[in-house]
């Protein structure tokens, strides 16, 4: 290389360096920040008594709605903080940056021990708990309702001795699945919630089971026998748990037929792939076939093994759902929280209190890089509706979380999304929080919890985030959180006056044809609805019946607009995607680079990038005549010296990102420039200023004009500071 072209790279990389310097700016959240805003967004510290369901809402015992916008602790070596000064630290972050909900969850887990030592010893070690319970102490002094997970790693079978595990690749999940049908591990898994239930928390004077602060239960976590029988069609069954099952199912079919020769009128013989020769019922040799076998066996047998499936979820949570009661808790219950398919779907809709899913966007795929874990992120924005000609991945990043919520939001019961998050290491880490806010309100689900605070078993005080799923070390998030909180827990995105329904199947027989169809996948279709229908009113399934005549309320070709004309998604053409929310209270826009002005109705917004841009009234006034005004700006953000490299292919994925180096602190968060502008009675008395990490102001320059109407126009620019927060103040004439 010459010298000329040796200075000229050297003249770029410095130009790069400085481009990038002002793309991004230091922004780390202390794990103890508790004093973010000169203002108090915390929930007010009072407990309101025991939640209950009422019809497809939580409500408190005075009949006021309950809604909770929470987050994921899971335990590990640093939680709960064994200093007491630094539990009341982070309950007091949490409560500043709007959460009035906790659900914990990894309570079993060896490096907390209280199940391990319960279970050598049968008693719940009062010293073991006292983090936690001193944790929760200052949760309800912050006025913060939690849940506990108490079923959840299925690691628990370890200490069972002669218990067979699954072929699972995950060591915590060896005995799922398992744990629904061996006797020994579901007795222990009821004492289990017995006794901790009956554990009196010393701080507060209560047992877990009385406290009604601790809000629901879920009987298991992220289980069925549906998913252990379908998965990887049953590679995931041990030949040992296959026997097991054989047997019970020969159980099932004998107290079903009591005769083979009432069994092979059901099934057939040999030649229509039913009842063999070699088969008895006497003998107890009937076959049971797995998920690879079962489009070559009769239609009535594949119906027996489905409803033979249904019976061991429905018997599990049964037996468990009534250990709960018998402690003495009153709350909702839910019976598990992933998506198993139709038949596990129904026993949660009829025997629990409310269904309880998991559903994230830009969830990261776990890989291996020069023999250290690593994170591929597929990087693609969730706004613009591919067609079915585009690739899987699009498709799936597109609707598969709005498939699996619709296909949970059954007629008469809540919907509590307990588990999401948006990959924060994705460009696109800022639409997920706004959708799933905006379309929750419109559902009128009850609850969202993101999950997890901390990357798993780390430091919660670490100051960058070792997983994309880390929320504290998200400043995307974090900045996003107290504004959509708001939002969503008063109530100021509307929620649909219209119900459209999905229907199943219209009868018994149908049922279980769509449960065999259907396996354990997400829905692909919508039944009797387009995909839209969850973004223009309410969405819900019915089990049986006759197919419904629904409406997809749109004014264009490429938009969802809602009932409520607050919230219009407009996703085609795809460079243009975007989506607002225009209630009276709160606005947002999520979007593409370089808008145009866009009207959000009482405030106007122009973004230089793809980014989300949050207004909310801080006075309870419809932005229009509110006085005090919080805006925050986002985009992406990354840890300093982050590394990433782009792969062409990764399985069924297209130009997938891979971390090769997660980086270190300081966070760097993305400037979010463009403009704003809102009409003022008068210019006395305004005051703009950017919100500082330190919870200084600093004020921002504006201009005053007037427009085609003579109405006067305060007009400022985004990202003159290194802040996502913006505190407007003025003075209104009423």
């Amino acid at each position: 290389m010459s010298k000329q072209h040796a200075l000229i790279a050297f003249i770029a990389t410095i130009f790069s360096s400085i481009s990038l310097a002002n793309d991004f700016y230091p922004f780390t959240i202390p794990w103890d920040h508790v004093d973010p805003f000169p203002f108090d967004l915390s929930v007010p510290a009072q407990s309101r008594g025991q939640v209950q369901v009422d019809g497809e809402q939580f409500v408190y015992e005075d009949g006021q709605r309950a809604r909770f916008w929470g987050v994921g602790i899971g335990s590990s070596s640093y939680f709960p903080p064994k200093n007491k000064k630094d539990a009341k630290a982070l309950v007091n972050k949490l409560s500043k940056y709007g959460f009035n909900f906790v659900r914990f969850t990894g309570l079993e887990i060896k490096k907390f021990n209280v199940y391990q030592h319960w279970h050598k010893t049968g008693v719940i070690n009062p010293e073991l708990m006292d983090g936690l319970d001193y944790f929760i102490f200052e949760l309800k002094q912050a006025g913060i309702a939690y849940s506990l997970t108490l079923n959840e790693s299925s690691d628990k079978g370890n200490l069972i001795e002669g218990l067979n595990k699954n072929l699972h690749k995950s060591k915590w999940k060896k005995y799922k699945f398992v744990q629904l049908f061996d006797p020994r591990m579901r007795d222990i898994v009821k004492a289990w919630h017995i006794d901790f239930l009956s554990h009196t928390n010393k701080y507060t004077g209560l047992s877990y089971a009385e406290d009604p602060d601790h809000i629901y239960m879920t009987v298991v976590g992220e289980d069925s026998i549906f998913k252990g029988y379908y998965e990887k069609d049953s590679e995931e069954l041990s030949k040992a748990n296959t026997r097991t099952l054989e047997k019970m199912f020969n159980a099932y079919l004998l107290k079903k037929y009591q005769t083979d020769e009432a069994l092979k009128a059901s099934w057939g013989g040999v030649l229509s792939s039913g009842l063999s020769l070699s088969e008895s019922l006497s003998s107890g040799t009937v076959e049971f076939s797995l998920a690879d076998q079962i489009d070559g066996i009769s239609k009535n047998k594949a119906k027996d093994i489905a409803q033979f499936l249904y019976e061991i979820d429905l018997n599990y949570v049964k037996e468990i759902k009534s250990a709960i009661r018998s402690a003495g808790f009153k709350g909702p219950l839910a019976m598990t929280n992933g998506w198993y398919g139709w038949g596990n779907m129904r026993i949660n809709a009829e025997e629990g209190d409310f269904i309880d899913m998991h559903g994230y966007f830009e969830h990261p795929i776990r890989s291996n890089y020069r023999g250290e874990y690593t994170e591929l992120i597929t990087n693609k924005s969730h706004l613009s509706k591919p067609d079915a000609k585009k690739s899987i991945e699009r498709r799936r990043a597109f609707g598969r979380n709005f498939y699996k919520f619709y296909g949970s939001a059954i007629e008469g019961k809540p919907l509590f999304l307990s588990e999401w998050n948006h990959g924060g290491w994705s460009e696109y880490t800022y639409e997920g929080p706004v959708i799933l806010t905006a379309y929750a309100a419109l559902q009128g689900f009850p609850g969202m919890v993101i999950h997890t605070l901390t990357s798993h078993g780390k430091d919660f005080k670490k100051e960058f985030g070792e997983r994309s799923l880390a929320a504290s070390n998200n400043p995307v998030f974090m900045s996003l959180s107290p504004s959509l909180s708001q939002a969503y827990r008063l109530g100021y995105i509307s929620e649909s006056k219209t119900t459209n329904i999905g229907t199943v199947a219209v009868d018994e027989n149908d049922f279980w044809k769509q449960v065999l169809q259907q396996k354990i996948k997400v829905p692909a279709t919508l039944p009797d609805m387009d995909f839209g229908t969850n973004f223009v009113a309410k969405a819900r399934i019915r089990f049986i019946g006759e197919k419904q005549k629904n409406g997809v309320i749109t004014t264009a070709k490429g938009r969802y607009l809602s009932d409520t004309k607050e919230i219009d998604w407009q996703y085609s053409p795809s460079k243009e995607a975007r989506l607002e929310v225009k209630a009276e209270k709160f606005k947002a826009l999520i979007g593409p680079a370089k808008t145009k002005e866009v009207d959000l109705e009482g405030i106007k917004v122009q973004l230089d990038e793809h980014a989300a841009i949050t207004v909310i009234a801080l006075d309870d006034r419809p932005i229009a005549d509110s006085e005090s005004i919080f805006i925050t700006s986002v985009s992406s953000y990354k840890n300093s010296s982050q590394q990433r490299d782009l792969l062409s292919r990764h399985g069924a994925y297209r130009d997938v990102v891979r971390i090769t180096d997660v980086g270190q602190a300081p966070v760097m968060l993305k400037r979010v420039s463009g403009r704003v502008s809102l009409q003022v009675d008068n210019g006395n008395d305004i005051k703009i200023d950017a919100i500082m990490l330190d919870g200084t102001l600093k004020p921002l320059t504006y201009t005053l004009s007037s427009d085609k109407t003579g109405s006067n126009v305060l007009e400022f620019d985004l990202g003159k500071e290194d802040s996502p927060w913006i505190w407007v103040q003025l003075t209104r004439s009423f």
